[in-house]
């Protein structure tokens, strides 16, 4: 479906093109300050050289560890569904939890 009339179109040239460049002039500007600013420049030095300390990990290292975390969360979800699912039977065999399978956990229809 087009539209019939753009809003755009009903702004002159220059203020559709004017406001969005002045407004960039404005954050280059403020920017360009804040780069000036000396604690922020300090700040910034600082952070380059502690960057500098951090000892990196490799890919290798990265994709091992990866898949241990990813290894171990699987492994750990399908315990608690397993241990989700044997108390669900002792508790519907012992009548504490009545479920009949027509909704969610506990509902009545």
């Amino acid at each position: 479906m087009a539209l019939e009339h753009d809003a755009l179109n009903d702004y002159p040239l220059t203020t559709r093109y004017g406001v969005p460049a002045l407004l960039g002039l404005a954050l280059g500007w403020v920017i360009f300050r804040l780069v000036q600013y000396p604690p922020f420049v300090e700040f910034l030095i600082a952070t380059e050289a502690e960057m500098n300390k951090v000892s990196w990990t490799s890919k290798d290292d990265l994709y091992r560890a990866t898949t241990v975390v990813l290894s171990t969360v699987a492994l750990v979800a399908i315990f608690l569904f397993g241990v989700d699912q044997v108390w669900l039977i002792l508790l519907q065999f012992l009548g504490v939890l009545k479920f009949s399978g027509g909704g969610a956990y506990g509902s009545t229809g």
